[in-house]
C-alpha cells in the first residue's frame, strides 16, 4: 500500500458520514435555524459569503413575544369596571359614579396602549406588505 493509499484511509476514517453528522443530516428545527422560503439558497449562500452582506428575518405570521399577559389585564380593568347602580338619587350621586367610570376607562385604555417596547418592536417588525 502506498503512502498516498494510507493517507486517503486515514482522512475516510476521519470523515463522520453516518447519521450523527449534523452537516451532513440536517433537519429543521425552530431552536436550530431559520427556515427560509421563497428565497433560492444559491443566492442567499451568494449573498452571505461572496457579497458579504448581512440579512434580517422577519416572521411572516404571529409574534415573538407572548402578548396573553396583556390581554389579561386589560380585561380584568375591563371586568373591574363599577356596575351601573341601578337607580341615582342625586346629580352629585351620578357624577360620582360617572368619575369612577371615567378613572376606569382611563386605566383600561393605559393598559391596552402601554405596551412594553419588545412587544411594540415585535409587532412592528411582524407586519410586512402582502
Amino acid at each position: 500500500m502506498s503512502i498516498k493509499d494510507h493517507y486517503e484511509a486515514a482522512r475516510k476514517e476521519l470523515l463522520d458520514l453516518g447519521l450523527r453528522n449534523s452537516l451532513l443530516n440536517y433537519r429543521h428545527s425552530s431552536a436550530r435555524g431559520v427556515c427560509v422560503r421563497g428565497e433560492s439558497s444559491s443566492e442567499i449562500y451568494d449573498l452571505l459569503t461572496r457579497k458579504e452582506k448581512a440579512m434580517s428575518f422577519v416572521p411572516r405570521k404571529g409574534l415573538e413575544v407572548d402578548l396573553s399577559p396583556h390581554l389579561t389585564n386589560a380585561r380584568q380593568r375591563l371586568e373591574d369596571l363599577p356596575k351601573w347602580p341601578g337607580q341615582v338619587a342625586s346629580d352629585k350621586e351620578l357624577a360620582d359614579y360617572l368619575k369612577v367610570v371615567s378613572n376606569s376607562i382611563d386605566k383600561v385604555v393605559h393598559a391596552v396602549s402601554s405596551l412594553p417596547p419588545r412587544v411594540e418592536e415585535a409587532i412592528s417588525r411582524s407586519v410586512t406588505s402582502e
